[in-house]
């Protein structure tokens, strides 16, 4: 419905606002404190490790307690962080900043996808189509970053313009650089405490969350790593979730070899550190909207590939569905439509509710005896793998008054004009059918990422300078960034349709600690590469691994789970 799209379109925006505000002011607000680049480098590092070790601990709390929560925690982080950023003085100070910063990161890892799936399964059903949504969200996502890193960039230009000192150099080690710790490389960072304090009201009023019992200190400590495990186990032995997961860790490695070498060869094809640093914030801002871009193209690529045939014939649009509940024993569940469906779309064309107000759908489709969701044990979902590694969820038995097509209604229960099929049968076809769109539609933005890596490593061995050496390296810099954003959709789609709502931010955190583990990879391997052949060789060995995590996910079996 659209009014969940537009409620996690603005979440997603804002929760990437105050990362692309520190983008560019960053590692120079640091120096200008007075720290060296080892310094700073020790600040990165630390913040890497926190999101590592709390990536999967912070998914299985967003399962656990909810995803509202979860995610106004993070945004309260954020500000606090930012604000320590703003007044740091000492490496010390930027340390702890740093610290509570990735706490932040990893607490946002997940939750505002997994409250949009869940709102949006509540309801439209398990056959809801994910991909308008989350296009919509990845969009904003990237054109959070984009604002921020311009304003960012040119916020301390503008603040020394009208007469702030930036005393550059003034308080090294003191904190207390010119005129007080308000110079112009800090306001970015004041600006994104405000805008985490605007996150946090958005969190809490826009994301209604089905009631859930009151949680206490044991029930977390007990249930997060029960939870944190079913979901890796779910991502180990799914097969496609498997490579789902791998992939994202060919990813991680792909952008940290761009973050990692652009840099440095712009400012080798403009002959100076800060030419390259214009030069480099420029493209980054294109290359955000390039990634917006493939996201917004994401729905409407993988449905020109979707079959013309799907294997399960789906009833005509406006035939209600017959309601499921995934387990006998309650009377709703998260996942099943309180409502008949209806051919009506949301403005970026996913369905749209009979509903108007998510909160009340929420409520709806979930109160169950306790007023809790009713959801399959992440322990029977993994003891229902079958044998490629497919989650065969939706095990329960149909209620005594379901039929089939061509099937009496019998034992109370009425079937449509001319027979139905079964509620479950048509869901699984029309996602079966996406989900083979989706694939292929992911096979294809890997492709153009891979395509453009090696055109990165063709304009650095053609060793053109100035100008046009720039757009010579920007040009394939903006299209890998257009094939990943639409990769980011499918992806997360193919990846929300093979999980339950009790383990989706779990899952969605093992992908991002595999981002990070490709990052880690990347940094460790491909950084000596470049310095004995070449930024041109690392990428073109990046651009080759691509080509094969295409090549792998092209083979992702196509078959759609149950509901």
């Amino acid at each position: 419905m659209d009014d969940v799209c537009r409620r996690y379109a603005l979440v997603s925006f804002l929760t990437w606002l105050p990362a692309g505000l520190m983008i560019a002011p960053l590692v120079l607000l640091m120096l200008d404190r007075g720290l060296t680049i080892v310094q700073v480098g020790v600040v990165m590092t630390v913040y890497s490790l926190v999101i590592a070790g709390l990536e999967l601990p912070t998914g299985g709390l967003a399962d656990v307690v909810g995803r509202r929560v979860v995610l106004a925690a993070s945004a309260a982080c954020t500000a606090l962080a930012l604000v320590l950023l703003a007044v740091a003085g000492t490496w010390w100070a930027f340390t702890v900043a740093g610290a509570v910063l990735g706490v932040a990161r990893a607490l946002s890892s997940g939750p505002a996808e997994a409250w949009f799936v869940d709102t949006l399964h509540a309801v439209e059903g398990p056959g809801a189509d994910l991909r308008p949504g989350l296009s919509r969200g990845h969009v904003m996502e990237d054109v959070a970053l984009g604002v921020g890193v311009l304003a960012g960039g040119f916020l301390p230009l503008a603040a020394e313009a009208a007469g702030m000192d930036s005393g550059m150099g003034a308080g090294v080690g003191t904190g207390m650089a010119g005129a007080g710790w308000l110079d112009p490389l800090a306001l970015p960072a004041l600006l994104g405490a405000v805008a985490a304090l605007v996150w946090l009201v958005v969190v809490l009023i826009a994301m209604p969350e089905p009631p859930r019992p009151p949680a206490s200190v044991a029930v977390v400590l007990r249930g997060v790593p029960v939870t944190v495990a079913a979901g890796v186990r779910v991502a180990v032995h799914d097969g496609p979730l498997r490579r789902l997961v791998l992939v994202a860790a060919v990813v991680g490695m792909a952008l940290t070899c761009i973050e990692l070498l652009v840099p440095g060869h712009l400012a080798e094809l403009t002959g100076s550190g800060e030419g390259g640093a214009t030069a480099y914030a420029i493209v980054s801002a294109l290359g955000f909207a390039g990634s917006a871009l493939g996201s917004a193209l994401a729905p409407t690529l993988a449905r020109h590939l979707t079959p013309t045939r799907p294997a399960t014939t789906a009833l005509p649009p406006t035939t209600a569905l017959p309601a499921t509940a995934p387990d006998p024993a309650t009377a709703a569940d998260v996942a099943t439509a309180p409502g008949p469906v209806t051919a009506a779309h949301c403005p970026a064309g996913g369905p749209a509710s009979a509903t108007a107000d998510p909160a009340t759908a929420v409520q709806r489709g979930t109160e169950a005896g306790d007023g809790t969701a009713a959801q399959d044990s992440a322990a029977t979902r993994s003891a229902e793998l079958d044998g490629d590694g497919g989650a065969a969820r939706g095990g329960a038995a149909p209620d005594a008054g379901e039929t089939r097509e061509g099937e009496p209604a019998g034992k109370g229960g009425a079937a449509p004009e001319g027979g139905t099929v079964r509620g479950e049968d048509m869901v699984r076809g029309t996602v079966q059918g996406s989900v083979r769109g989706s694939v292929r539609g992911a096979v294809g933005g890997l492709l153009v990422a891979a395509v453009a890596l090696g055109g990165l490593g063709g304009a650095a061995a053609v060793g053109m300078g100035g100008v046009a050496g720039v757009v010579l390296a920007g040009v394939p810099y903006v299209g890998f960034f257009v094939g990943l954003g639409a990769y980011g959709v499918l992806r997360a789609e193919l990846a929300h349709h093979r999980v339950g709502s009790d383990e989706r931010a779990t899952v969605a955190s093992a992908s991002s600690l595999a981002g990070s583990g490709g990052a880690a990879l990347a940094n460790l391997t491909l950084a000596p590469l470049a310095m004995s052949l070449g930024a041109g060789a690392a990428w073109w060995v990046v651009a080759a691994v691509v080509l094969a995590a295409a090549a792998g996910f092209a083979r992702l079996p196509e078959r759609a789970p149950k509901a």
